[in-house]
């Protein structure tokens, strides 16, 4: 009965450690995964810095000259890293392809978060320069409103705001226009 006894005790003692020594393996084995994702992560970032001028570049053609370009540039290269944190190679992605939009959207976030002027306001600046492109000078607030279908209020409004935000450049876009009247 010892000796059973202590071939049990011996069979308990190598299972102990042979799942001891599987659970450490496991752990190597997923260190070791973490290093290389990190190490991936890393040159990913680094061989694709160029990625986000190129990204950017094309995008600064249809901003104003005012806005600051090195602050959009950190933000593309935010979005580069969270792409190569977030890139699975095995998915058969090109990275530029996975990389693209998150880039583009960390630079499209910041100029959103820097722009005084409301969302709505810039939606209806878009419709007043589009259609504004069509019509014959002079420009007017009603003339606008018809084009848009906005209230001649909302293109006053948007007028003003584009005033007061971007004196040098909304003129530039749409040519003179009246000032809104006085509403004392």
């Amino acid at each position: 009965m010892k000796s059973a006894e202590s071939a049990h005790r011996a069979n308990t003692t190598v299972e102990n450690e042979v799942t001891d020594m599987s659970t450490r393996m496991h752990s190597a084995v997923k260190a070791y995964k973490k290093v290389c994702k990190a190490d991936l992560r890393d040159r990913l970032i680094l061989e694709h810095l160029y990625y986000v001028k190129h990204i950017l570049g094309k995008m600064l053609g249809t901003l104003p000259e005012y806005v600051d370009q090195e602050n959009l540039e950190s933000a593309g290269i935010l979005g580069l890293v969270e792409a190569a944190g977030q890139f699975d190679p095995d998915r058969e992605t090109a990275f530029t392809t996975f990389a693209y939009q998150r880039i583009r959207g960390a630079i499209l976030d910041e100029l959103r978060r820097n722009c005084p002027v409301p969302q709505a306001i810039l939606q209806h600046w878009a419709q007043i320069r589009t259609a504004s492109v069509h019509m014959t000078p002079p420009l007017t607030a009603e003339k606008l409103s018809a084009a848009t279908g906005l209230s001649v209020k909302d293109v006053e409004e948007c007028l003003a705001a584009m005033r007061l935000t971007r004196p040098e450049s909304w003129a530039e876009e749409l040519g003179e226009l009246p000032l809104p009247p006085d509403r004392t």
